[in-house]
């Protein structure tokens, strides 16, 4: 088997075209072929294609023909769609990911300045437990966290406050300064190794109040997910994620347990995220324009060929007016 051809930009726009795929402005998708490239824009072509069955007869999947009305103008809303959503997604893991980080330092820095190098300040059967489970020999999950911890230390070794501590402290930076050289991963990571207390006093910041089952835990490690996702300007709209623990009235107030009524199939979708996202962020800042920036986008979102929140991201019908969004119907 040999790899596909080369094509010029000028034979993509024939081969889109000659499968059915209009366009208005030939300079335009010749310029967003060459800035974008074929193959990710061509993911925002897909769901305009012909729907057509497997070769089992039992699955669907496209062709490689375009609906009738299919257009470059569509694919291209889609994708600029996507780009807004990405700004909003990472505006709203920001907002958790400082606030990870301030709770963290806070907390645990109660304990000892420098608690986050000391199993004896953490859980220490969590901190002996295997990184990977499944290498039971390899390192402990506290051998991770340090080694991934000195990494990160180390690329921050040029910032003024870890110069500063260095000359001034030896190089003992207390946890509450660390936060600032962590990324979400690393946060999830020595949040994972806390002590239980130190844990459900964290979550509870967050809205989630006796959080003996982990649900907060489980949250971040979607998020993170999500993050890293939206740092590698990935396609959020319209794709599988990472299936977040339901909910119960007994760890979060009532606004957020409709995430636990979706179909299965929505649950992998974007929409609890964003709900969860939401409710983060206003547990977090009761003030946070987080979710009215997410309702006017979300809002906005129809495009010429019927493709919508409900059908494509697993928003539940009537989604505006559930409780989690009435903030944002006051605020109007």
């Amino acid at each position: 088997m040999t790899a596909k051809p080369h094509l010029s930009y000028q034979e993509q726009i024939e081969v889109l075209a000659g499968r059915g795929l209009a366009f208005s402005d030939y300079e335009l998708f010749l310029k967003v072929l060459r800035t974008v490239g074929y193959y990710r824009f061509s993911a925002y072509t897909y769901p305009l294609r012909v729907i057509a069955k497997g070769k089992d007869s039992s699955t669907v999947t496209r062709s490689e023909q375009f609906r009738p009305g299919a257009s470059f103008e569509d694919a291209l809303a889609l994708y600029e769609f996507d780009k807004k959503l990405r700004d909003l997604m990472s505006e709203g893991l920001e907002m958790v990911e400082i606030g990870l980080g301030a709770q963290i330092g806070h907390v645990l820095g109660r304990r000892d300045a420098l608690a986050h190098l000391d199993k004896k300040f953490l859980d220490l059967s969590r901190c002996n437990a295997p990184d990977k489970p499944s290498k039971p020999h390899g390192l402990t999950s506290f051998e991770a966290w340090v080694e991934k911890f000195y990494f990160l230390r180390g690329r921050a070794s040029a910032e003024d406050y870890v110069v500063h501590h260095e000359l001034k402290y030896g190089g003992r930076i207390p946890i509450w300064v660390c936060v600032e050289f962590l990324d979400f991963g690393a946060l999830t990571r020595i949040y994972r190794l806390l002590n239980r207390w130190d844990r459900l006093e964290i979550a509870k910041r967050f809205g989630i109040v006796d959080d003996f089952a982990g649900l907060f835990e489980d949250w971040l490690d979607s998020l993170n997910v999500l993050r890293n996702q939206c740092a590698h300007h990935d396609r959020l709209w319209n794709r599988v994620h990472l299936n977040p623990r339901k909910p119960n009235l007994a760890s979060v107030s009532s606004s957020l347990l409709h995430i636990s009524d979706l179909r299965a199939i929505d649950l992998t979708r974007l929409y609890p995220l964003v709900a969860i996202l939401g409710y983060l962020t206003r547990a977090q800042d009761g003030e946070s324009a987080w979710l009215c920036n997410a309702q006017k986008l979300f809002s906005s979102f129809e495009t010429s060929i019927g493709i919508t929140p409900e059908n494509s991201m697993g928003f539940p019908d009537g989604w505006q007016e559930l409780e989690l969004w009435e903030p944002v119907r006051k605020s109007k």
